[in-house]
């Protein structure tokens, strides 16, 4: 199958994910990852708990990595209810020293969700995010990750890449590193 797009979302985890960013456009949300899972390993200074400032809340919420394996990690969000948490199965693509989290929910017995992707920088205890817009993708087909991962190679400099509109910034969300709590 070829095709990129993933038709329907369940809003479930997408919003409960998504809402932890503050988005100016829309969201790609792939067949494909980046790259193949196999060929990940783990980037060790995501393990931990972050937190980020819900504007449109308020709030503080978090967003916690865990080890899934020698490749994967497991995130953790807040979900839609006040007592839940949605489990998410992540993985980090490198392109050209631009480090990219793959982004997908984990089984629920419900076909899966698409890939979304985000581009990421850890400077110390802070951890920038921008979510890959679908703009620059659209009408295209992708045979595999290799094949999206060129494109992506590709338009790196396009700001297209992570904003809906030419002229407008990507809007990237900050989180911060959540120390000891005791």
């Amino acid at each position: 199958m070829t095709a990129h797009f993933i038709p329907a979302l369940r809003p479930s985890i997408a919003i409960a994910f998504l809402a932890l960013f503050l988005l100016s456009g829309c969201p790609l949300v792939s067949e494909h990852p980046l790259s193949d899972p196999q060929a990940a390993r783990i980037d060790e200074a995501l393990v931990g708990s972050w937190r980020t400032l819900a504007l449109d809340e308020g709030e503080w919420k978090r967003l916690a990595f865990l080890p899934f394996d020698e490749r994967e990690l497991v995130a953790f969000a807040p979900g839609d209810e006040a007592d839940s948490i949605d489990a998410l199965r992540a993985f980090t693509t490198e392109i050209e020293g631009t480090r990219f989290l793959n982004v997908r929910e984990l089984g629920t017995g419900r076909s899966p969700s698409g890939w979304y992707i985000l581009r990421y920088a850890i400077d110390g205890d802070r951890l920038v995010m921008t979510i890959v817009d679908d703009a620059l993708f659209e009408g295209k087909t992708f045979a595999g990750s290799a094949d999206l991962g060129e494109f992506v190679r590709r338009n790196l400099s396009n700001p297209l890449l992570f904003s809906s509109n030419p002229g407008e910034k990507s809007q990237d969300t900050t989180l911060y590193r959540v120390k000891d709590e005791k």
